[in-house]
């Protein structure tokens, strides 16, 4: 079977960095812009920066590896992730997974007291 064919659903997935540029947290990683190339299309979006990175990475590629592409996107470095992926293996697009086990409210009271901003700038309860 050609290659084109056999990689018809094959994505390359890159990550171009934006650190912040002025205040109290000058150079620290804001968001992340991810794009996702197959051979019909192309894919791009932006995932404000709460600390979820790392492990969402180490389900793509090894820890340590994971590891060195948040410290590259911390430095202001575009990456190119190494091989090619199934377009359901970054399906949640690395959005931060706000999980109801580490607060002290119950799912239905934070969802229903949250705004999208609150959502979208990582605002979540803070545990007992």
């Amino acid at each position: 079977m050609p290659s084109s064919r056999r990689n018809h659903g094959l994505t390359t997935l890159s990550a171009k960095p934006s650190l912040i540029t002025d205040g109290q947290f000058k150079g620290e990683l804001r968001s992340v812009a991810f794009i996702a190339r197959s051979l019909t299309k192309t894919m791009q979006w932006f995932v404000i920066n709460c600390g979820q990175f790392e492990k969402a990475f180490s389900k793509l590629i090894p820890g340590r590896l994971a590891t060195a592409t948040v410290d590259a996107l911390r430095r202001g470095e575009s990456i190119e992730f190494p091989g090619l992926y199934q377009e359901d293996q970054f399906g949640s697009g690395f959005h931060y997974e706000w999980s109801p086990v580490s607060s002290h409210l119950s799912p239905s009271l934070v969802y229903a007291g949250q705004t999208e901003f609150e959502v979208t700038t990582c605002d979540r309860p803070v545990s007992a």
